[in-house]
């Protein structure tokens, strides 16, 4: 009775210092048997923890480090005199692109720990879902023009209202759009669709892009998860998503995906519909 019980203890102590290699070898389908399991299980959880947690670490410094060296590069250049005097407004915009891109990784990381961790609170109220869309594609023109994309915005209605945290919902459509934008062949279309069904109103986003390989398409959803696994893509982190889910996931909402290599991918999720106020 007591040996698979010391031997949990040994185990546990090895747990503590973060070795997960050991397992409980205990078959017996009795109270400590199942306890055995439990033990192994959390074991696998703990381990799986942690390399996320060291994959997270690996991440946040490789894209930190990259933006990082370029402005060392660019400042040290321009302190020697390397850069003629005509080209240094070029290169003060190339630093203040990295700088930007630093702070959105810093906020990104930030928002995705405080959903995850529950520490931010809806604010939900009623509000024109049309408006807010007309908004978002207004902001992200500069995007679509540099890649030549049709944003078509299809509706049933003039306009269309729903009960949900506008601020949150507002990163959701955004990051799903650039998502749109960063995989769309240029010269091509992205249509976003608002469809009421009973009291629901069902947002579609679509490009006509890359897409996404099926093998891939349950682990987009991850922090830092990139398709591009040499990383040389350097217009995201790998935080949108994830992002997008945590959100839709506080507002009990399911976002669906699905994508066809070559042909495109499509993000659909649902709110509940209100009247306008």
């Amino acid at each position: 009775i007591t040996k698979p019980l010391r031997e949990m203890n040994e185990i546990a102590i090895h747990y503590a210092k973060g070795d997960f290699s050991k397992s409980v070898q205990y078959e017996s389908t009795d109270e400590i048997g199942q306890l055995a399991k439990s033990f192994t299980y959390m074991a696998e959880e703990l381990n799986d923890l942690e390399n996320r947690r060291k994959q997270f670490v690996s991440n946040v410094s490789h894209d930190l480090r990259s933006p990082l060296t370029s402005i060392k590069g660019f400042i040290i250049a321009l302190l020697d005199g390397a850069i003629p005097d005509n080209q240094r407004s070029h290169y003060y915009h190339l630093m203040k692109d990295e700088t930007e891109r630093m702070i959105k990784l810093v906020n990104d990381t930030l928002d995705i720990a405080r959903l995850e961790e529950g520490q931010h609170k809806l604010i939900q109220r009623h509000y024109n879902l049309t408006d807010q869309i007309n908004l978002i594609i207004y902001k992200l023109e500069p995007q679509f023009k540099k890649k030549n994309l049709n944003i078509r915005f299809k509706q049933a209605h003039s306009s269309c209202y729903v009960y949900a945290d506008k601020e949150r919902i507002e990163q959701v459509i955004i990051n799903l759009l650039q998502n749109a934008i960063q995989f769309s062949y240029n010269n091509s279309p992205i249509d976003i669709q608002l469809e009421p069904i009973g009291t629901q109103v069902k947002i579609t986003i679509q490009d006509y892009g890359v897409g996404i390989k099926k093998e891939q398409l349950h682990a987009i959803w991850k922090r830092f998860y990139k398709t591009d696994e040499a990383r040389t893509n350097k217009t995201g982190f790998g935080l949108g998503l994830a992002i997008v889910k945590s959100i839709l996931d506080s507002h009990e909402s399911k976002v669906t995906v699905n994508s066809e290599t070559g042909q495109g991918t499509r993000f659909s999720f649902t709110l509940p519909a209100s009247k306008s106020q």
